[in-house]
């Protein structure tokens, strides 16, 4: 499991990265530092995404 830590410049430029190279049907997971909470991005096709928060509130948004 590989961990990462960016910079917030650097922060936009990494996701729009990740996001691009990301296969279809396949996930991302963003975690905070003590890692109780996550933020997951499934790629769904070219131009949508789902987003599933999990953390104080656990919510689903497709974009």
């Amino acid at each position: 499991m590989a961990v990462n830590k960016i910079s917030m410049k650097d922060y936009n430029r990494f996701i729009e990265n990740i996001l691009n190279e990301l296969e279809i049907g396949k996930r991302v997971n963003f975690l905070t530092f003590k890692r109780d909470r996550k933020v997951s991005i499934i790629k769904i096709s070219n131009e949508k995404f789902v987003v599933e928060e999990d953390g104080f509130k656990q919510k689903n948004l497709m974009i």
